[in-house]
């Protein structure tokens, strides 16, 4: 079973604050925020099973005569 983890880090030099997730103690890449709220959503469709996989679509082709 995977341990899966919502983590506020604060810097003691600037007092900015991050959000992200952990599995396993491992960070999830892309569950990286500013946004509490963001990263809590990631955090949830995470944990229940939701891949962080993007989807990648091709919007335009072209060719070119010369190469």
């Amino acid at each position: 079973m995977a341990k899966y983890e919502f983590i506020t880090e604060t810097s003691q030099v600037s007092g900015s604050v991050i959000y992200y997730t952990k599995q396993d103690g491992i960070y999830i890449d892309g569950s990286l925020s500013h946004d509490k709220d963001k990263a809590y959503n990631r955090f949830i469709n995470l944990s229940c099973g939701v891949k962080n996989e993007p989807i990648i679509e091709v919007t335009e082709t072209r060719y070119s005569i010369t190469q």
